[in-house]
This record gives C-alpha cells, structure tokens and sequence, in this order.
C-alpha cells in the first residue's frame, strides 16, 4: 500500500482522537474514538510488506491483500468522518450556536486545511529528525 497514504490516514485518526478529547462528551464522542481507533489499528497492520514476496510468496495474493485493506481503510475513513461531523454538529448545538450547513462546510474546510498543514509540518519535522540522526551517526548523505 502507498505510505503516503497510510501514514496521512493514521495521521489523521490520531488527531481526530486527541481532538475529541478536549471537546465537551457528548454520546457519539464514545464511538467517534473507537471507530476512530480502529481506522489507526487498520492503517499501521500491514500483514503484507514485500518479504514474504521476496521469500516466495505469491504477488497475488498480496495484491488482493493490499487491495482488501485499502478497501476497508476507505469504508473506515467515511464511518469516521460521518461521526466525527455529527460530533461537531452536537457540540455547536450544546453550545447554543447551531450552525446552517453552508456555514459548517466553511468550518469544516478550515478544520481540514489545519489538519493538512499539521500533517505537513509532521512530515517535515520527521524528515528533518532523520537528516540530523544520519549526520550524527555520520552516515553519507543519500541525496
């Protein structure tokens, strides 16, 4: 599977995690974090990852593995994300804010593009962090 994707997406349950915890609980927070915990737990099992290929394994039946992980990570991703807008919802509610829906799409995006940028400056901080290991073990620069 691409790691692009699977590191993004268990991103990105982790932060919907820790998100739910500092909002007020409300009932559909309780599933949110464990449908929530279930997209991470299926984004980092990778039962396949090319040494059992390299060892004889058969190429197909790790693509239909892949395939079949990649399809559950989706159907896991929209579960989450239903839940997780219907938690909002309720806590714009409880509030006393009730938003309309043009005016919670606008929230959201900007909830989305955070997340976005949170996940970039992830990405880069770890690649910085590998950078400044390999100099330090004083390992050649690979590029």
């Amino acid at each position: 599977m691409f790691p692009n994707l699977i590191m993004d997406t268990a991103f990105e349950a982790h932060f919907l995690k820790k998100t739910v915890k500092f909002l007020p609980q409300l009932p559909s927070s309780r599933e949110l974090l464990i449908q929530s915990d279930k997209l991470f737990r299926i984004a980092t099992n990778q039962k396949y990852n090319g040494v059992k290929v390299l060892a004889g394994g058969s190429v197909k039946k790790m693509k239909k593995a892949i395939g079949r992980q990649a399809d559950e990570m989706r159907k896991q991703a929209r579960k989450v994300r239903q839940l997780s807008d219907k938690l909002f919802k309720e806590c714009f509610c409880s509030q006393g804010s009730a938003l309309t829906n043009a005016q919670y799409r606008a929230w959201r995006e900007g909830f989305d593009l955070g997340v976005e940028r949170s996940k970039q400056k992830m990405k880069q901080q770890m690649f910085t962090d590998v950078i400044a290991a390999a100099q330090k073990a004083k390992i050649p620069k690979l590029f």
